[in-house]
């Protein structure tokens, strides 16, 4: 995409004049969204019952 260093009015394509009638454009880079992270199930469960063992072996020294 390109925007107009005048008037900031956005292209999507290179033309060679604005409608301000400048010609100088500068370049608009897209960034691609990233996908959000899925949770994965199995993963999560092997936390809690590596939390759970943790949990349960600090309590046997305070018994």
């Amino acid at each position: 995409m390109y925007k107009c260093r005048v008037c900031k009015k956005i292209y999507p394509n290179r033309v060679q004049y604005c409608d301000c009638g400048s010609d100088d454009f500068e370049v608009i880079v897209q960034q691609a969204k990233s996908a959000p992270k899925t949770v994965n199930k199995k993963e999560t469960l092997s936390w809690v019952i590596f939390w759970m063992c943790v949990s349960a072996a600090v309590l046997v020294w305070f018994i």
